[in-house]
């Protein structure tokens, strides 16, 4: 009895084996053909199905990787980080920890440089407003600049009348002298 005990055991053992192993393969054919969506639930499949190992360690490292995707309808790089971290505490020794730790490392420069370019979008757009402002400004100073001129043209006009006027007084003036 117990050698049949033994054979029951290993055979379940072989079979749930075979099915992480398709499930783990189907998973993989489908990114492999582009449909992370699809090779996303095979992977999520397998973390519910195993409580530790390599192949939870390889779905997880899968899964967070098909959640760095941009446009995927999986992507999810917060959730990527929370997987990652979760490979790296359940085994800090693990085969994968390397991976994990260098993708995560590359998730929180990436975040930085999404911040840094938000950041820099924003100062532009503070500076674009900024040269708006002083080209409205500008466009005031120069308008006024035209009306002083405008104005210093017509003193000097009335200006040049006046002495020309009082040239003529003068004369008249000197003409009248007895």
């Amino acid at each position: 009895m117990t050698e049949h005990v033994a054979r029951v055991a290993v055979a379940l053992l072989l079979v749930a084996l075979a099915a992480c192993t398709t499930a783990s393969g189907r998973a993989d054919r489908d990114w492999r053909r582009g449909d992370v969506a699809a090779a996303a639930g095979g992977y999520q499949r397998i973390l519910a199905e195993e409580t530790s190992g390599a192949v939870r360690e390889q779905a997880l490292l899968r899964l967070a990787i098909a959640c760095t995707v941009p446009g995927s309808p999986v992507a999810d790089p917060e959730r990527a980080r929370r997987l990652l971290r979760e490979l790296i505490a359940d085994d800090p020794a693990g085969e994968l920890r390397h991976e994990a730790g260098a993708l995560l490392a590359l998730l929180d420069q990436a975040a930085a440089a999404t911040a840094d370019m938000a950041a820099a979008r924003r100062e532009r757009e503070r500076l674009e407003t900024e040269i708006d402002q002083v080209k409205v400004d500008l466009a005031v100073k120069e308008t006024t600049l035209a009306r002083l001129r405008n104005n210093l043209n017509e003193a000097e006009a009335e200006l040049g009348r006046l002495r020309r006027a009082l040239e003529e007084l003068k004369r008249i003036d000197l003409q009248r002298r007895p």
